[in-house]
Parts: structure tokens; sequence; C-alpha cells
């Protein structure tokens, strides 16, 4: 929430490397317990989460810069009603 609206007003090429980077945030921030209860070395965690962070990042990327627009102008159509 906090990273979608500081880049809320940049062009929609910011927006989608915002959403490229989140997936990593959003995946390193699991860290932290599953050290805790696993004992995995942090190393070892990262390397094995890029792969998926690359793919959801991948993901995250591509949605934002070609569905953007076209959900924005559905919410707010759907808002006007």
């Amino acid at each position: 929430m906090v990273i979608a609206k500081s880049v809320k007003n940049y062009i929609i090429e910011v927006q989608a490397l915002a959403g490229f980077l989140f997936a990593f945030i959003y995946g390193l921030s699991f860290y932290p317990l599953t050290g805790i209860i696993y004992q995995i070395p942090f190393t070892a965690y990262v390397i094995a989460d890029f792969p998926f962070a690359l793919i959801m990042g991948g993901v995250n990327f591509l949605t934002i810069l070609w569905l953007r627009d076209i959900i924005y102008t559905s919410i707010s159509y759907e808002n006007r009603l």
C-alpha cells in the first residue's frame, strides 16, 4: 500500500518497476520467521527464493504495464454508478 501510494503519480514504467521490486521485498519479508523456525541460513533462503521472486516480479511488471489503465478505467466507471 505504501509503495502503491508513493508511485501513484509517476509514469507507468516506474510503477511497473516498483511492482517488480516489490516481489523481492515480499519474499524477503518471510525470512525472519522462516529463519527462526527452520534455522535456514540467509544466503540459502535468498538463493532458493530468487527464481520465485523473479517470476512474481515479472508477472507484477507485465500486469501493471499491460492492465493498469484498463483496470483503472473499469474501477473508475464502477464508482460513478
